[in-house]
């Protein structure tokens, strides 16, 4: 461990400790927290030491209650702060002060990535049980354990993945990497899960190309972590991604690197909007349910009859309601037919899809009722969740879709 250039030290009754310390470490800057009974040891600490260094000092009233040690220990961090120091240049020295003025130190200190020092002994007074005995001092440096606990960051990054909140999730694993020390194996793991979140997150705005790249880089550190540790659940859900990437694999190789419409993207639509569902977005869920509705009927036309629903010549509709389309829909020398009008085009041409579209007319109608209500669309009225899971149930029995083909994205247990 590096030689500090600024430590915090909280002060108790004995001022010998931190002396040994301060003469082990040598730090530039030092901020002092101590209760207003100690105010004088600061003064033999700095006599005895043998050095010049620069100083500030966060002072308690009452040094045995626990919420005025922790506002003034969160101080103390902030005056480090301002005066420049980063995590790598800081030592915390809880040695001295109460009980609780030490601990408030520690729980303030963690979060920050400092690393700590504290004086033991090998002999005590009272039997061994009372304060170390003067010249038995011994002074034990420890790394931040913030690597191996960090519990609450991990039910955040838990929660906030497995709801689908990918950009919340980007920044504390952020914080996460600041934190770590460089040699550790967590650093290996936040490198890994940062790749694998932005490419979640590049998927979910439909970037296909861009998470394939960053997915397969974050698969690639993960399974080293997963190897190198043996963690289970990396490796559970490493093996989740890696079936992600097969999707996006054939998913590209089947449409010229996303660029033909496909049978594809009317799955990831689906699987794009469960996820807003599930976040409570229900307009934008509801818009993907409608977009995917729209899109099979795109797809289908596209791939069985050649015909682009923004571009239908005239000649490629039936004559039995060429004449119909060409008034209703007709843009100058091509057709741009809407939704509806395409399963009308698919029934004309003789498609099982319209037998389906007929059968569900009824709950695709609540559908598009709904869709075109929405402020997303063409009204002002709010979508609630209530007939979601209806409506896309109905969407997946008219696009042909069994549950299991829908990509889903792995749960993250860290």
């Amino acid at each position: 461990m590096d030689k500090p250039k600024a430590m915090i030290i909280s002060v108790g009754g004995s001022p010998e400790p931190l002396i040994i310390s301060i003469k082990e470490n040598c730090p530039e800057f030092i901020c002092f927290f101590a209760s207003e009974q100690s105010v004088d040891k600061i003064g033999e600490i700095k006599q005895a030491v043998g050095y010049t260094f620069k100083d500030c000092k966060v002072f308690l009233n009452d040094p045995q209650d626990l919420t005025e040690c922790y506002i003034k220990s969160q101080d103390c961090v902030k005056r480090l702060r301002e005066a420049g120091y980063s995590r790598e240049d800081v030592l915390v020295d809880f040695t001295g002060g109460t009980k609780p003025m030490s601990g408030m130190l520690l729980s303030s200190s963690l979060s920050e990535g400092y690393n700590f020092v504290y004086v033991g002994g090998t002999k005590r007074e009272k039997d061994g049980l009372g304060i170390v005995k003067n010249g038995a001092e011994v002074v034990i440096k420890g790394h931040n354990p913030w690597n191996f606990y960090a519990v609450e960051q991990r039910k955040k990054l838990r929660l906030y993945f497995n709801s689908g909140q990918f950009t919340a999730c980007q920044a504390i694993i952020r914080d996460a990497l600041e934190q770590c020390q460089p040699d550790s194996a967590e650093v290996e793991l936040f490198k890994g899960l940062s790749l694998t979140v932005s490419g979640y997150l590049e998927w979910d705005r439909f970037e296909h190309k861009e998470a394939r790249k960053l997915l397969s880089e974050g698969y690639g550190l993960l399974s080293l972590f997963a190897r190198l540790t043996g963690n289970k659940n990396i490796k559970s859900f490493n093996s989740g991604v890696a079936d992600n990437l097969d999707y996006l694999n054939t998913f590209a190789s089947r449409t010229r690197g996303y660029k033909d419409i496909s049978r594809y993207h009317v799955l990831d639509l689906l699987s794009n909007s469960r996820r807003r569902f599930l976040e409570g977005r229900y307009d934008d869920a509801i818009a993907r349910l409608y977009r995917a509705l729209e899109m099979t009927a795109q797809w289908k036309l596209q791939t069985a009859y050649g015909i682009n629903t923004s571009k239908v010549m005239p000649e490629q509709v039936p004559v039995v309601i060429r004449e119909q389309y060409v008034f209703k829909y007709g843009k100058g020398d091509v057709l741009q037919i809407p939704l509806a009008a395409s399963f009308g085009l698919l029934e004309a041409l003789g498609d099982e899809a319209c037998k389906v579209f007929n059968d569900l007319q009824v709950e695709i109608t609540k559908i598009l009722s709904v869709r075109n209500s929405s402020i997303l669309a063409h009204g002002v009225q709010p979508v609630d969740g209530e007939n979601y899971s209806k409506f896309l149930c109905t969407i997946m029995q008219l696009c042909g879709v069994a549950e299991n083909e829908v990509p889903e994205f792995p749960e993250l247990d860290i």
